[in-house]
C-alpha cells in the first residue's frame, strides 16, 4: 500500500513494508465529545516514511515512524548534503547546519513529538523506517501558538485529529489552525459550527500551527483516551436518591453557558436551528442515527459528571420505561424528587437561554415561538399524562405486546414500523410545547424517551441475535432490502477515525460502551411453544399472547404530490378510526372520550400518530404508522378516518382541521383532506 500526499513544494509518501492495522468495531467515538471508547491499535511492524524534497526549498514535516537511532546524522545518513543545508525545530527548539567535511553542527535529537522544517540543496527522497510513532506521548498545550506534528497514520478531520483532551474557545477571539505545509487554515466557531476554512483534514507527516485562547487542563496526546467502563442505562424511577441527584446536577452542568452549552449544542442538532435529524425519520436508519445521537449526549453527560464528581464518569443516561407497565409513577415521566429539582428549567426564561436570542425574532410563532413564549410543563401528580392523553397507556401496552409477539422472526423493516407507533406516542405524551421536531430535544423528556426507544430497538436486535446467532444476519437483511439508507452517513457524527458513522457501526451497545439493565423480551406467537430468553430480560409485561386478539397493519395519511400538506406545517396528532362503510358515525369531540379500545357501534379506535412538522422543518408530507387491528378484521368492510388534534390545552378533536397551513400546491389555500388521504393494509 502506497499513500502519496502531494503539495507544491514537497511530497510525502508512506510505503508500507508491512502494514497491518486491525480496525475493530467502532466504539463510542464521537465527533464533538472529549471521550472516546475506541481502541484502534496500529501494528508494531516496521513501516517506511518517505519525505520527498524539492531543491533548495524549505519543507515542513513531522515523523509518523519512530527511528531506531534518533540522532540527526543517523536519521538523514542517506541524504545528499551540501554546505548550508539546515534544519530547524519549530517553536525555537533548536537548529543545525551542515558543514562540508564536518557534518551537522550542533547535533540534534529528532524528537518525534516535535515539528520540523528543513532545507536541502539537492532534490531527493529520504526514507525513514521504524514502527509507528507512539501516540500516547504527552505534550503541553499553551495559550497562544502551539506547533503540532501530525503523527497518525491516516488523515482525519480537524476535530478528530487534534490531540486530546483539548479546551477550545467557543467565542471570539476564535481559535485557529494553520498548515505549515500547504498554507491552508481554519477557525473554530464553537461546538455548533465547528471548524471552518480552507483547511479541513490533518495529513500524516504534516506540521501545523495551532492558536488557543483558553487555558488547558493538563497534558494532551494523540492516543485515544483509556476506554471507560461500560455504563448501565437504568429506568429513571429505579434510580436511587443519590443517582437522581447526580443526574440532575450533571444535566444542569450541561446547561451552563446557555445557547453555547453542551446541552443546547445537542438540542440544536435535532431541531432548531440545525435540523440534522430531519433526514432520519420514517426511514430504516432512524434507530441508528438516534443511537449515535444519544451516545453524543451521554458523552457530554459523563463529562459533566466527571467535572462535578472528581473525574468519575460512571453515569448512564436513564430511560423512561413506558413499555413496562401502567404504574402511576411512570405517568409523570420523572420521579417527583427529580421533577422538583428540575422545575425551573421548564420556565420560558430558562428555555430562552438555551434557544438563543435569535429564536424570538426569527420564529415568533410555531413551535419555536411557543416554546420561547411559554416554556413547557413538567408533569406531576396533579397533571399526569393520563389526564391529557387518556388513551396513551392502553395503546402503548397493546402495541408493545404486538411488537414483542414473534419478535425474533420479524424483519428489520417490520420491527421498525411497529416500533414507530410508540415512538410517536411518547412524543405526544411530553405535551404540546415539546411536540414539534424543531423543539422537542430542548426538554429532558426527549432524552429519556429516546433512550427507551433505543432500548426497545435493542430488544429486537437481541432477539434476532439469539435466533440467528449473529447480528450480521439482520443487518444483511437490511442491506439486501435497502430503502436507500443503509450506506448513508449518519451526519454530522464522525468516528474517532474521522469517518462518518453508518448504521453498521452502531449495531451493538456493548461495542459502544453502554448496556441496559434489561430489554423487552419476545412473546411467543400462537404457533410457538416458547421463546428464547436473551440478555437483559424484562418481564414487566405479562407473557400473554395477543396474536389471537390483534394483528399488525400499516396506516398512511397524506399524499405524495398535488394538493398536500405544506413543508411548513406545524406538528399535530392524528387519531385514527376504522369506521364500517356506510355507518352514520358520530365521532368523539374531546380526548377525554378516547378510551382504548374505543367503540361506537362497530367503529374501532386505532390510536394516534404524529406529524413532526414545526414551521421550519423539511419533512415528509405524510404520516406512515404501524397500527393494530382486531384479528380476522375484514378491512374491505371498513374505511379509515381521522380526527385532528393540535395537542394544545383543551383537548378538542376536529373532524376538519382548521390549523393546516396554506400552500401554493393548493392554490394558496390550506389542503382539505378527503377519503383518498387515508389508506390501511395488513402487514404480511
Amino acid at each position: 500500500m502506497v499513500m502519496k500526499l502531494v503539495q507544491a513544494a514537497a511530497v510525502l509518501l508512506y510505503a508500507a513494508t508491512v502494514l497491518a492495522v486491525p480496525l475493530g468495531p467502532r466504539q463510542n467515538a464521537l465527533k464533538f465529545a472529549s471521550e472516546s471508547d475506541a481502541t484502534v491499535k496500529a501494528s508494531q511492524a516496521l513501516i517506511t516514511q518517505q519525505i520527498v524534497f524539492s531543491a533548495s526549498t524549505w519543507h515542513s514535516f513531522a515523523f509518523t515512524v519512530q527511528p531506531a537511532n534518533t540522532s540527526l546524522s543517523a536519521v538523514f545518513s542517506s541524504a545528499i548534503l551540501s554546505q548550508g543545508d539546515r534544519i530547524e525545530i519549530y517553536g525555537g527548539g533548536g537548529f543545525s547546519d551542515y558543514y562540508h567535511g564536518w557534518g551537522w553542527y550542533p547535533e540534534l535529537t529528532m524528537d518525534v513529538t516535535k515539528a520540523f522544517k528543513m532545507r536541502l540543496s539537492a532534490a531527493q527522497t529520504i526514507d525513514v523506517t521504524g514502527p509507528p510513532v507512539d501516540l500516547s506521548s504527552s505534550r503541553t498545550l499553551v495559550v497562544g501558538w502551539n506547533f503540532i506534528p501530525y503523527s497518525k497514520q491516516s488523515s482525519m478531520n480537524i476535530t478528530a485529529g487534534l490531540p486530546t483532551p483539548i479546551t477550545l474557545s467557543a467565542t471570539s477571539p476564535y481559535d485557529q489552525i494553520k498548515s505549515l505545509n500547504e498554507g491552508t487554515f481554519a477557525q473554530y466557531f464553537g461546538p455548533q459550527w465547528g471548524w471552518y476554512g480552507t483547511l479541513t483534514d490533518l495529513v500524516p507527516g504534516y506540521a501545523y500551527k495551532l492558536k488557543l485562547h483558553a487555558a488547558q487542563n493538563g497534558t494532551a496526546s494523540f492516543a485515544p483516551p483509556t476506554p471507560a467502563a461500560p455504563v448501565t442505562r437504568k429506568e429513571v424511577h429505579s434510580l436511587t436518591d443519590d443517582e437522581q441527584d447526580r443526574f440532575v446536577a450533571s444535566l444542569r452542568k450541561m446547561m451552563e453557558g446557555g445557547e453555547t452549552s453542551p446541552f443546547a449544542e445537542m438540542a440544536h442538532l435535532h431541531g432548531y436551528p440545525s435540523h440534522h435529524s430531519m433526514g432520519f425519520h420514517s426511514n430504516e436508519n432512524f434507530a441508528y442515527w438516534h443511537r449515535v445521537y444519544l451516545l453524543e449526549f451521554e458523552a457530554r453527560l459523563r463529562n459533566a459528571h466527571a467535572e462535578l464528581y472528581g473525574g468519575d464518569r460512571n453515569i448512564g443516561l436513564p430511560y423512561w420505561g413506558w413499555d413496562k407497565s401502567t404504574a402511576p409513577a411512570l405517568d409523570t415521566i420523572l420521579p417527583e424528587r427529580m421533577r422538583a429539582a428540575l422545575a425551573d428549567i421548564a420556565s420560558a426564561a430558562s428555555v430562552r437561554e438555551l434557544l438563543g436570542a435569535g429564536a424570538s425574532t426569527a420564529h415568533a410563532t410555531g413551535p419555536v415561538g411557543n416554546l420561547w413564549n411559554n416554556g413547557y410543563e413538567l408533569h406531576n401528580a396533579s397533571s399526569p399524562i393520563s389526564s391529557r392523553r387518556p388513551e396513551f397507556w392502553n395503546v402503548v401496552q397493546r402495541d408493545m405486546a404486538i411488537f414483542r409477539t414473534g419478535l425474533a422472526t420479524k424483519t428489520h423493516a417490520q420491527a421498525l414500523r411497529e416500533q414507530d407507533f410508540t415512538h410517536g406516542a411518547g412524543h405526544a405524551a411530553m405535551g404540546w410545547a415539546l411536540f414539534g421536531a424543531s423543539v422537542t430535544a430542548f426538554g429532558p423528556y426527549f432524552w429519556l424517551h429516546h433512550c427507551n426507544v433505543d432500548r426497545v430497538w435493542e430488544g429486537f436486535l437481541a432477539a434476532r441475535e439469539a435466533a440467528d446467532g449473529s447480528r450480521s444476519v439482520v443487518m444483511n437483511e437490511y442491506r439486501d432490502n435497502d430503502d436507500g439508507t443503509f450506506s448513508l452517513p449518519l451526519t454530522p457524527f464522525l468516528t474517532s477515525e474521522g469517518t462518518s458513522w453508518t448504521p453498521i457501526d452502531a449495531v451493538d451497545p456493548a461495542a459502544l460502551g453502554y448496556q441496559y439493565d434489561n430489554v423487552p423480551q419476545p412473546l411467543p406467537s400462537a404457533s410457538s411453544q416458547g421463546s428464547n430468553r436473551v440478555r437483559g430480560q424484562s418481564d414487566d409485561i405479562p407473557n400473554a399472547d395477543p396474536s389471537h386478539l390483534y394483528q399488525p397493519a400499516h396506516a398512511r395519511f397524506g399524499k405524495a404530490d398535488g394538493c398536500v400538506l405544506s413543508m411548513a406545517q406545524p406538528p399535530f396528532l392524528l387519531h385514527l378510526f376504522l369506521v364500517p362503510v356506510g355507518e352514520d358515525w358520530t365521532p368523539p369531540t374531546h380526548t377525554d372520550e378516547l378510551v382504548e379500545p374505543h367503540t361506537i357501534g362497530e367503529t374501532l379506535y386505532l390510536g394516534s400518530s404524529t406529524f413532526f412538522g414545526g414551521g421550519i422543518c423539511t419533512l415528509a408530507r405524510t404520516i406512515n404508522t404501524a397500527v393494530s387491528v382486531p384479528a380476522n378484521t375484514q378491512l374491505e368492510r371498513y374505511e379509515l378516518r381521522g380526527l385532528y388534534d393540535e395537542d394544545k390545552p383543551g383537548g378538542d378533536l376536529l373532524a376538519s382541521p382548521d390549523f393546516f397551513v396554506a400552500t401554493n400546491a393548493c392554490g394558496g389555500n390550506p389542503p382539505v383532506p378527503d377519503a383518498s388521504w387515508f389508506t390501511i393494509e395488513l402487514d404480511e
